[in-house]
């Protein structure tokens, strides 16, 4: 039978864990003859850039494995996996990312999911050996896995996203602009004290303090909503 080869890129810092995933490759091998795997690996920005400028294959590898708190490289142009991720979309759009991370914040997760949109997303704390040898072969099959820590922020997410209207979104884009709240029911169909709840409201859900409104207005930038 003729063996169907996948070039495997694995990103991470911690020997332990690289030395597990080579082995749940191997067994993956040895529980699917028609498939084998060519491994190479990396545990900082600066060598998985070199491994993806020097030493991937010309359509790029089949599948990397990303850890989002690698070393970053030297020249400071790639501090994180979501970097090494980005290279890699833009480089070899065909290449398949898997994270697998301890990052459990759900900014972190949303920021990944919106740059990179990656085929797999593992959390960490609630994976196992089985967990990962499931996602690689969904992945490799042209389907998508993500654990269950990472289906739930997607769905927060997916909850607060409906939870603000048109007019707290619009809100949000004259404050980044610059509109001073006194000058909002000049532009907007709402009193002032209208303006106000929603103000109030947007700083619980965005878990904001104080009256500054820089703070709100960063957050709504990080959660994608401006």
């Amino acid at each position: 039978m003729e063996k169907r080869t996948f070039n495997i890129l694995i990103v991470e810092d911690h020997p332990i864990l690289m030395e597990s995933y080579k082995s749940i490759f191997d067994e993956l091998e040895e529980e699917n003859s028609s498939w084998k795997f060519n491994i190479k690996n990396g545990d900082t920005c600066d060598i998985a850039i070199f491994i993806l400028e020097n030493q991937a294959p010309m359509e790029g590898f089949d599948l990397v494995f990303l850890d989002f708190r690698i070393p970053p490289s030297t020249d400071g142009k790639y501090i994180s996996g979501e970097d090494i991720g980005l290279y890699i979309r833009k480089k070899f759009p065909q290449t398949k990312i898997m994270f697998a991370t301890s990052e459990s914040h759900q900014l972190k997760i949303q920021s990944i999911f919106r740059s990179l949109d990656p085929e797999g997303f593992i959390y960490k704390g609630d994976s196992s050996r089985e967990i990962f040898m499931t996602a690689i072969k969904e992945i490799l099959n042209e389907g998508f896995y993500y654990s269950k820590s990472v289906l739930q922020t997607m769905r927060t997410n997916i909850a607060m996203d409906l939870f603000l209207d048109e007019w707290d979104r619009k809100i949000l884009f004259e404050l980044e602009r610059g509109t001073k709240t006194t000058h909002l029911p000049q532009i907007l169909p709402l009193s002032l004290s209208s303006v106000g709840r929603r103000k109030r409201k947007l700083k619980e859900l965005f878990e904001v303090e104080g009256d500054d409104d820089r703070e709100l207005i960063e957050k709504a930038r990080e959660l994608g909503f401006i």
